[in-house]
């Protein structure tokens, strides 16, 4: 029933279905990297719920996902000791980075529901 508004982002009820037989298959695993890459691992809690993944599984691959991501940035803190400041002054190119990203993927978007606007027509 929720699958209604898919077509407002480009999902389709198919590609649903074929997302959640992978994330049978493959969720622990999945959830488990997730939670270990940036940016990503804000999101994977979307498609575990939406799989209806076990809630107990969830937050034990969670728990293991997130141990060496807290880790590392805690090496990466003491390795950078008192120099964090001058590295963050590189860190802004990011920013720029994942701003041009997301308006690109804006774009792609907009161009993508415009043809199918202008094909049913």
């Amino acid at each position: 029933m929720w699958f209604h508004y898919g077509k407002y982002v480009g999902v389709r009820e198919h590609h649903l279905h074929i997302a959640e037989k992978w994330f049978d298959k493959y969720g622990e695993l999945t959830v488990f990297v997730s939670r270990c890459l940036p940016v990503v691992r804000t999101f994977i809690s979307f498609p575990a719920g939406t799989a209806k993944m076990n809630f107990a599984k969830f937050t034990f691959y969670t728990f293991l996902g997130c141990v060496p991501w807290v880790f590392a940035l805690t090496y990466l803190g003491f390795v950078l000791g008192e120099n964090w400041e001058r590295i963050g002054d590189y860190l802004h190119y990011l920013d720029y980075a994942v701003a041009v990203a997301v308006l690109a993927g804006a774009v792609y978007l907009f161009f993508r529901w415009r043809s199918s606007r202008s094909s049913r027509a």
